[in-house]
């Protein structure tokens, strides 16, 4: 009886410890309105780097690149929201804002994981792109 106690008392702390180890990640996603085909250009905030530039823009190293390099083209919010959503981030909320003038958009995001390798796997910003190649 005793060993069942011990045995069951390990495992709940097993997964206990588990669940303790990962924690919240987010992501928000700034979309601003251009003459674009589109209509909205997109960058993605993981809050480790500026959206906006020094110039008063939103940075261009902040938009999302494939392996390659190139621009990962939305065609709409939804279409980097479900992006988002098909690497296991977890809408939260969203509101509207105007930046110089234009409707900018906003998403959050989150996802839970052990690391920040993790939370962000698959998803590669212009800057990290330069940084891995140099």
């Amino acid at each position: 009886m005793m060993k069942k106690i011990l045995f069951s008392l390990l495992l709940s702390f097993i997964a206990l410890s588990a669940v303790a180890q990962s924690q919240k990640f987010y992501c928000e996603i700034h979309a601003v309105e251009q003459n674009v085909p589109t209509g909205f250009e997109f960058f993605f905030d993981f809050g480790s780097n500026n959206v906006y530039s020094r110039w008063g823009g939103l940075s261009e190293k902040q938009q999302l690149v494939d392996e390659d390099g190139r621009y990962i083209k939305f065609k709409s919010m939804v279409g980097a929201g479900n992006y988002l959503a098909e690497r296991g981030w977890t809408f939260l909320q969203a509101y509207t804002s105007v930046y110089k003038g234009l409707n900018l958009l906003h998403w959050v995001f989150c996802k839970e994981a052990e690391t920040p390798e993790e939370a962000y796997r698959g998803l590669i910003t212009k800057e990290e792109y330069k940084n891995r190649t140099k």
